[in-house]
């Protein structure tokens, strides 16, 4: 499970750093143009290893009506917290997401998530996924944002800089797995988060001394911590899920992590806004997302109703 589970956001984590360079190099309207050629290879290697049973419908009506429930959530959401530093205000336009969720969930779409995590005991999980994926999008920008308007650091220097969070995580992905197999996903899961959230708190204090290696080397042990917990907790996302379920359980873990990627640099920017800007609104943003990688932890530490700690690897 660490393979997979590192690859998608070793992919996602990179990105940026790459997009430095081409910004430097090429201009801004490569790293829209880029996407092409990545997007025929996966298409390419899809087609040459995909199964070749089986076909996706065409949505039903039923299916688009939880499509737009729960894009409408997530909108109100995105615009509530990138409006809010202007004036807190804003935030009220969150309130009306709650209603719209609910509604999914307790819809033809929602009710198998539902049951998933009521008779697998994940919600804590699920709730730590989310909470680690939000706390570093939101580091992630608010990073990339400081070193570049703040520190005047070219976009390669910055994207350099950031290279090494996935550096250290694709190295500690695989270690992570071997890890659980032999001390238990539940176990490594908790200390690969703790360690992300050590490494997220540690920005936090920099203050001024915003020099590169000092930043790197902080980034890297954040990233060793996301590589140890990522595998583990697919791992026991999976094994708490009732039988036959699986897909959907693993479908769900996919939702809240995305879900955590995006609303992660809008967390940020409102933590940015709503703490004045500047180094204090950098500190408060750094703050946010290491909180979120200590309740991850913790989530996690605590035991569910799933007990089983399979191999994750």
């Amino acid at each position: 499970m660490s393979v997979p589970a590192t690859l998608g956001p070793l992919g996602a984590v990179t990105g940026p750093a790459l997009g430095g360079l081409l910004l430097d190099h090429l201009g801004w309207r490569a790293i829209f143009l880029v996407k092409l050629p990545v997007c025929l290879a996966a298409w390419i290697v899809a087609r040459r290893n995909a199964p070749p049973a089986g076909r996706l419908r065409r949505p039903d009506p039923a299916t688009l009506a939880d499509a737009g429930l729960v894009g409408g959530a997530v909108a109100l959401l995105l615009l509530a917290l990138s409006l809010s530093p202007g004036s807190p205000a804003w935030l009220l336009l969150a309130v009306p997401a709650a209603p719209l969720v609910v509604r999914w969930l307790r819809g033809p779409g929602g009710r198998p998530l539902l049951a998933v995590l009521r008779e697998g005991g994940t919600h804590g999980l699920h709730a730590a996924v989310l909470g680690l994926a939000a706390g570093f999008a939101a580091m992630h920008y608010l990073v990339a944002l400081h070193l570049q308007r703040d520190e005047a650091r070219s976009a390669t220097a910055t994207g350099l800089t950031v290279l090494c969070f996935p550096l250290a995580m694709g190295l500690a992905g695989p270690l992570g797995g071997r890890l659980a197999d032999r001390f238990g996903a539940r176990t490594v899961a908790a200390a690969g988060a703790g360690v992300t959230a050590l490494g997220l708190s540690l920005l936090v204090p920099l203050g001024a001394d915003w020099s590169l290696p000092a930043v790197g080397w902080r980034l890297a042990l954040a990233g060793a911590g996301m590589g140890l917990y990522g595998g583990p907790v697919q791992a026991l996302v999976m094994t708490g899920a009732p039988p036959g379920a699986t897909a959907t359980a693993g479908s769900a873990v996919q939702l809240v992590r995305s879900l955590g990627f995006t609303l992660g640099p809008a967390l940020g920017t409102a933590a940015w806004g709503l703490g004045g800007g500047g180094t204090g609104g950098i500190r408060a943003g750094l703050a946010l997302a290491a909180g979120a990688g200590c309740l991850a932890a913790v989530l996690i530490a605590r035991p569910g109703r799933p007990a089983a700690d399979h191999p994750a690897s």
